[in-house]
């Protein structure tokens, strides 16, 4: 499949912006809102990932003075010279992001730097959701709902592989799952992955709240929002 394809813009789903950003209280504790393209033991492990991610990772921890410590961790790895030299809009092999995501591991980060870089990763992404969701209809309330239904579609910009499920559990609370993403190993990209979607969040909403629910699977990660 194509790179240019898959980054064209990202496809709409009326229906479930206008049906959503008009939720009411629903009869039952769970709806299934977007499934898996697939059943889910046959969705494929993530093998790519886009540049531009590691790019743009690259760029915030340059931005907060983590770059020459990270550079210092890949500095004996055979992808040290492809990860130097990256250029942005290219498929890459999931084991070069795996590499990039360990060194950061290994950096120690506290919390609040932690914060501070995926806070720098989050606004374009955000910007990326909200314009995709202000195509559909400039007329409808305004919830999170229509950007959350953009999710799958923001995954397969980034990644080859995997899958995404989200499911309504209240008026305001959704589970978001995402399986077979084999980065999910790694703390680092687990806390990096929670840390941006909770960024994202709360430029959505002032209040949000978004919390990681532990799975058996060590490649799946399942993330519960709450806002109000």
């Amino acid at each position: 499949m194509s790179a240019r394809r898959l980054h064209s813009a990202i496809p709409i789903v009326p229906n479930f912006i206008h049906e959503m950003s008009n939720a009411q209280p629903l009869r039952c504790m769970q709806q299934t809102v977007i499934p898996f393209e697939c059943p889910r033991e046959r969705i494929p492990s993530t093998t790519q990932v886009w540049s531009t991610l590691l790019v743009s990772s690259q760029n915030a921890l340059r931005d907060c003075g983590h770059y020459p410590r990270y550079t210092a961790q890949i500095r004996n790895d055979p992808h040290r010279e492809t990860l130097l030299n990256l250029l942005v809009g290219a498929w890459l092999p999931i084991d070069i992001a795996a590499v990039h995501y360990r060194a950061c591991d290994r950096l120690g980060m506290s919390r609040n730097e932690h914060a501070s870089v995926e806070l720098l990763l989050a606004r374009p992404m955000k910007n990326l959701l909200l314009t995709t969701a202000s195509q559909v209809s400039k007329r409808f309330t305004f919830s999170p709902w229509p950007v959350l239904g953009q999710l799958p579609h923001l995954w397969r910009r980034y990644f080859v592989g995997g899958g995404v499920a989200i499911y309504q559990e209240g008026p305001k609370d959704a589970r978001v799952e995402y399986v077979g993403c084999t980065l999910a190993t790694i703390p680092y990209f687990r806390r990096a992955f929670l840390l941006l979607v909770t960024q994202i969040a709360r430029m959505l909403r002032n209040v949000a709240y978004v919390r990681e629910i532990p799975t058996r699977e060590p490649t799946s990660i399942v993330h519960c929002l709450a806002w109000v």
